[in-house]
């Protein structure tokens, strides 16, 4: 059976559990909120592809701090299996 994929509403909630689970919850939001303003002033499908995108890695940066260590996710220095 294939995945359901998840609307961009439940993967920010998903993310926000996250984040408020390790207490890092305003950082998050202060990442959506940048992107969302970014995403107002596009232009083109283009621009807005490339700002999500953008957006895309930042979040995954913050999760993972810049960690591969095999599935350990890092939030804030707190590693999590």
């Amino acid at each position: 059976m294939a995945k359901k994929v998840k609307t961009e509403k439940e993967s920010r909630n998903h993310l926000i559990g996250w984040a408020r689970q390790y207490g890092c919850e305003e950082q998050l939001m202060k990442i959506f909120a940048r992107y969302d303003d970014l995403l107002k002033g596009c232009r083109t499908e283009e621009e807005r592809q490339a700002v999500q995108a953008m957006g895309v890695i930042e979040i995954h940066e913050f999760f993972s701090s810049g960690s591969n260590d095999g599935g350990t996710l890092t939030i804030d220095g707190k590693q999590i299996k």
